[in-house]
């Protein structure tokens, strides 16, 4: 797809963008055009030469120029032929990839199959390959099960010759993105088309402040509005700072002033890398954070989406959405509606280019699996940029609305496709009303990175997947033991709505549960259902080693347990009720100042009050040891006069150590 291609990697390094310089007077040959992106020229010259040649070398390697000329023009169905040329005279393996992969994007599922299953025999196992493969299969089933009353599709009136897409709302006027002719900023020198704009289906003068300031002599494009339309982040590609700089995409931000009633404080994202493509962002989590796509190296692959958050003015260090949203290959063009991020992958089980996906956000920080929207909402082509009618309200038939950009079959660029959800009549069965729904759980198990990996006293750096864990539902033995995946994930379909308490357990770790309450509204009956995240982190199990209780505070010369230091001693009892079979002793211990025996008394009595307190919440007395140490066991060594505040509050602690039999 010309568009995207042209958002993230519009020049392929240095080298293109240096032949790009070049006069035009130095194309001799059909491969210099294809170098020189003059696509359209590259053809005709290519073939030419092709007639003229007896050569099979060269005869195939043109051939496959040919393709990816054609593949460059969006012209999928023209580059079959070429690459199937190719591959016949060459037999290699790229130009056999190149040809499965049009045969799928052109719908052709069964001969695509049987393609990518000769690279798998010729060449051996690939991740994209086993993927195309799978996605032969489904996308075949999807088409026959279709529903094709579900929705009405038709063009929208506002694409033109040229690339229209990423529709977005502004109030009640949509924006878009083009590369017409109307463009600011230079053309190509290599294609003729212009450089990518914003442009709106009507006029609004905040809006067209806006846009006249943004629309400049580069690429701008996929813009996003805050829910006050207030606060604005799009991406630029290109920038006057440096000829390299071309070639990478930025996000752009800026903010309206009421007062003044301007747009200004127009800036770069402070985390955006002078090396790294960033674009297509989206508010999230109602304006506290950003979703974009980038191609950062410490991605899983290709283009994956992040995360960065909005604190006090201030962008967080984006994070990395988790792999069931990433994948291997592209996952761009995010939008918002709710909890709900809809976003463009090829690198998952789809229909042949970028499918749309469906996840949905669930506090703190979860997301459900991704769905493929399926047809006719994917297709083929490269299906990108869904945006809802910001100002549609059900009427008729029609219940909700929406709009997508794509390049499907009956359109050579990309177009912007509006469709009409429909109310299907359904019939009746006066028999029996039988209500349809799911409550599903999406589970991850996880354990701490310790800054010390010997020290789990050492400071948390984050969590990471742990696989071979074991999952299982405490008294309901109607449900089997699950056991994870290699990403640390469980499903689970439940069928009764009462509260559920997931166990997760592994040799040499710390069992831990999590609860969830499952009470659905009628709300998510209708919707079909409800689904839950559950995120359980494991940690090793450390014998005889001091383990800090954090937040546990006392008054001055007391011992009684405070309001404030129950939540860190409910934790604890917690976790001896979901290890049964551990002991602790549980200990206190002072700073150097005052009395030795003193200290030693009150942290004896602070050790006994907090034995007794988990007593009361059901544990039994055997298993704890209350133990004061008073001054004896300073965390820090240091001589009481020079000690720190600081110091002396790191020696004022309460700890536990898991006794070994």
């Amino acid at each position: 797809m010309k568009s995207i291609f042209r958002q993230f990697a519009f020049l392929i390094g240095f080298i293109f963008l240096m032949w790009a310089c070049k006069p035009v007077s130095q194309i001799t040959s059909g491969e210099d055009a294809y170098r020189y992106r003059r696509y359209p020229e590259a053809t005709t010259m290519l073939i030419a030469e092709i007639e003229k040649s007896k050569d099979e070398a060269v005869i195939a390697r043109k051939s496959y120029w040919v393709g990816e000329s054609f593949r460059l023009m969006n012209d999928d169905e023209a580059s079959i032929k070429w690459y199937r040329q190719a591959y016949e005279l060459s037999k290699n393996q790229i130009s056999l990839e190149a040809y499965a992969t049009a045969v799928l994007r052109n719908q052709q599922y069964s001969s695509a199959k049987k393609l990518f299953e000769k690279l798998v025999d010729d060449y051996g196992r690939k991740e994209a390959w086993d993927v195309a493969i799978k996605s032969c299969e489904a996308a075949k089933t999807w088409i026959s099960e279709q529903d094709v009353d579900k929705y009405v599709i038709r063009k929208s009136k506002i694409n033109s010759p040229f690339s229209d897409y990423s529709p977005t709302f502004f109030k009640d006027v949509l924006v878009f993105t083009s590369d017409r002719n109307e463009s600011k900023g230079d053309a190509y020198h290599w294609t003729g088309v212009q450089f990518t704009d914003f442009y709106r289906t009507r006029e609004d003068p905040k809006l067209d402040q806006l846009l006249f300031k943004i629309n400049g002599p580069y690429n701008e494009s996929a813009i996003a509005f805050n829910s006050k339309y207030e606060h604005v982040v799009y991406t630029q590609c290109g920038s006057g700072e440096s000829e390299v700089a071309i070639e990478y995409c930025r996000l752009i931000e800026a903010r309206w002033n009421d007062d003044e009633q301007v747009w200004t404080n127009f800036r770069k994202l402070p985390f955006c890398k002078s090396d790294v493509n960033y674009g297509h962002p989206t508010f999230f989590n109602s304006d506290k954070g950003l979703i974009f796509s980038s191609n950062d190296g410490d991605g899983i692959g290709g283009y994956d989406l992040y995360v960065s958050y909005l604190n006090n003015g201030s962008w967080s260090e984006p994070v990395l959405l988790p792999k069931g949203i990433n994948s291997s290959g592209d996952e761009k063009f995010p939008s918002m509606k709710g909890d709900s991020l809809f976003y463009s992958s090829d690198g998952k089980i789809g229909m042949g280019g970028l499918d749309i996906f469906l996840s949905k956000f669930v506090e703190p920080d979860g997301w459900t699996t991704p769905k493929n929207l399926k047809p006719p909402i994917n297709s083929g082509g490269d299906d990108f940029g869904l945006a809802f009618d910001a100002n549609f309200i059900p009427m008729n038939q029609v219940v909700n609305k929406f709009y997508i950009s794509s390049n499907r079959k009956g359109s050579r660029l990309d177009d912007i496709y509006i469709f009409e959800e429909m109310k299907l009549a359904t019939e009746v069965d006066t028999t029996e009303t039988k209500e349809s729904f799911e409550i599903v759980v999406e589970g991850k198990i996880l354990e701490h990175i310790y800054a010390d990996p010997t020290d789990v006293n050492s400071r948390k750096m984050g969590t990471r997947p742990l696989k071979a864990a074991n999952v299982h539902i405490v008294d309901d033995v109607t449900v089997p033991k699950l056991k994870v995946d290699d990403n640390g994930e469980f499903r689970i379909v439940l069928n009764t709505e009462k509260q559920y308490r997931f166990l997760a357990d592994k040799k040499g770790y710390l069992s831990n549960s999590k609860s969830i309450d499952v009470k659905l509204t009628e709300k998510d009956k209708r919707l079909g259902g409800k689904t839950y995240i559950v995120h359980i982190v494991l940690d090793p199990i450390v014998y005889n080693k001091e383990i800090v209780i954090d937040d546990i505070f006392y008054d001055f010369d007391k011992w009684n347990i405070r309001d404030d230091a129950k939540p860190p001693l409910d934790n604890l009892a917690g976790l001896l009720m979901d290890n049964p079979s551990i002991k602790i002793e549980l200990a206190s211990h002072t700073d150097c100042q005052g009395l030795e025996i003193y200290n030693a008394e009150l942290s004896q009595r602070r050790a006994q009050s907090a034995v007794a307190y988990l007593t009361s919440l059901g544990i039994e007395k055997r298993r704890m040891r209350a133990a004061g140490y008073g001054e004896k066991r300073p965390a820090i060594d240091c001589e009481c006069e020079s000690c720190t505040d600081e110091e002396h509050q790191a020696n004022r602690r309460t700890s536990f150590t898991i006794l070994k039999d």
